[in-house]
């Protein structure tokens, strides 16, 4: 693997998004709307438990729309191209980097609506920071290699809920246990067990990517 090509094809996607921005905004359009309704219907009175549910439940449907378009500008005859131009590994590397830090920024956006129109309840926002960042490698692990399969199978709409949810509860499970304890500022002794096993995720996700791709890449 060359890591000058896998740094083309990043630059390549963050190119393509930065002179075609209509996911990104529309992406963004999504959560405002959301969160705007969040505060109409609780009136910016919202318990802070109930403020970790509906973060992740709006970053986690966020996450799976940007997703949706991983493979877009790879698939028909483009992938041909591609094929002769780079190996499998240096392409599913390069998605995964580039996801990861969309996701990353989405949860960074999702956080500051939600500070802004229902308030930061998070007493330990170093550690819910950290459950951002590894959230956003592990659920591009887990989504990005789903909507590689969906893209060969003629973007089948119902593939990746299919696919997606089942794989991605242990991650939401540990996300939201480590935010109970970054919401009551729990020390960090007690709350770095949740912190690296969502790390432990993101590795294994990512590194299951990496190794199945090459299959689906040839097919």
């Amino acid at each position: 693997m060359r890591w000058n090509r896998v740094f083309a094809l990043v630059k390549k996607d963050v190119l393509l998004e930065w002179r075609q921005p209509f996911q990104s905004l529309s992406m963004a359009l999504y959560l405002v709307s959301t969160v705007y309704v969040i505060y109409l219907v609780f009136n910016a009175i919202i318990r802070p438990d109930v403020w970790v549910a509906l973060f992740w439940i709006s970053y986690l449907f966020g996450a799976m729309i940007i997703s949706a378009k991983s493979f877009q500008r790879e698939s028909g005859g483009r992938y041909f191209f591609f094929y002769t131009l780079c190996s499998p590994l240096e392409l599913m590397v390069a998605k995964l980097i580039f996801n990861g830090a969309i996701f990353f920024l989405l949860a960074l956006l999702n956080w500051f609506l939600y500070a802004l129109f229902l308030g930061n309840p998070l007493e330990n926002s170093g550690v819910f920071l950290l459950l951002c960042f590894f959230a956003g490698l592990s659920f591009s692990g887990v989504l990005t290699l789903i909507n590689g399969i969906s893209v060969k199978v003629k973007n089948h709409p119902a593939l990746s809920a299919i696919l997606g949810f089942p794989l991605m509860l242990p991650i939401i499970m540990v996300l939201l246990a480590g935010s109970a304890h970054a919401l009551v500022g729990m020390p960090w002794v007690e709350t770095r067990s949740y912190v690296i096993a969502l790390g432990g995720l993101a590795v294994t996700t990512s590194l299951l990517s990496v190794i199945l791709f090459p299959f689906l890449w040839k097919e």
